[in-house]
C-alpha cells in the first residue's frame, strides 16, 4: 500500500490561480511515508514551495483538503478498495509571486505535519471524493462534459517538453467512500472507455508515449 522512498509526500499536477491580490498555486499530495497531512504549517508549506523550485519566502498562508480518488494508486486492480481508493490531499498555497511553468511532477517532498494531533485516519471515510482522468486530447474537456453533463468538471492544463497533459476532475461531493465505490467505479471506467487515463501508471505510460 505504501511507496518505498526517503520522502514523506510526492507534489503533482500544479494549477495557477489568485485569490484577492495574491497568487494561489494549487497541486495534489500523495503520500509516500506513514506521514499524514492535517492543517498544515509554514515550514511545510515552505518545503512544498522548495520542492516545486519556488523561493520559500513568498508564502502568504495554505489551505489543505483531504481528497479521495482512484488516480494517486499503484494497485489499480486490487480488490481491497482501500488500496484503490487511497487518502490523497489537495493543498492551496497562496504566495506573493506570479505563475511560472512548472512540470506535472512529481516532486518528492520530506516534511512532517505536526498538526494532525492526534494522527488522521490514514483508510477513507466520509471524504471529499473526485475522479481525475487525463489525456492530450485538446477536446478532452468537450468529450468528458457530453458524458457527464451533470457532473462539476474542471480542466487544467500541465506541461512538460512541450507536451500538453489536459487533467479533467470530475467532482463528486462529500460521499462515504466504502458505499459509493460501485458508482465511484462506474465513473472512472467511463473515463476509460474514453480512452482516457485515470491513474498514475497510466499516465505515466502516457508520459512515454505508450
Amino acid at each position: 500500500m505504501f511507496a518505498v522512498s526517503d520522502s514523506d509526500f510526492e507534489l503533482w499536477f500544479p494549477r495557477w490561480g489568485r485569490s484577492g491580490d495574491q497568487t494561489t498555486l494549487t497541486f495534489d499530495v500523495v503520500w509516500l511515508s506513514w506521514s499524514l497531512l492535517h492543517e498544515g504549517t509554514a515550514e511545510l508549506g515552505r518545503s512544498f514551495l522548495e520542492a516545486w523550485g519556488l523561493p520559500e519566502d513568498e508564502l502568504r498562508g495554505w489551505r489543505i483538503e483531504r481528497l479521495c480518488t482512484p488516480f494517486f494508486t499503484e494497485l489499480t486492480e486490487n480488490e481491497d478498495w482501500r488500496d484503490r481508493y487511497r487518502i490523497s490531499w489537495r493543498v492551496e498555497l497562496r504566495i506573493a509571486g506570479g505563475p511560472r511553468e512548472l512540470a506535472p511532477g512529481p516532486v518528492e517532498v520530506i516534511g512532517y505535519d505536526d498538526t494532525g494531533v492526534p494522527e488522521p485516519s490514514s483508510t477513507a471515510g466520509v471524504e471529499t471524493c473526485e475522479v481525475i482522468a487525463a489525456g492530450t486530447d485538446p477536446e478532452l474537456e468537450a468529450r468528458l462534459r457530453a458524458r457527464f453533463p451533470d457532473a462539476w468538471l474542471s480542466v487544467h492544463e500541465v506541461t512538460e517538453d512541450g507536451q500538453v497533459y489536459r487533467i479533467g476532475r470530475l467532482a463528486q461531493g462529500t460521499l462515504d467512500v466504502e458505499e459509493h465505490l460501485a458508482e465511484l467505479d462506474a465513473i472512472r471506467d467511463a473515463c476509460r472507455e474514453l480512452g482516457l487515463v485515470t491513474d498514475l501508471p497510466g499516465f505515466e505510460r502516457l508520459r512515454a508515449g505508450a
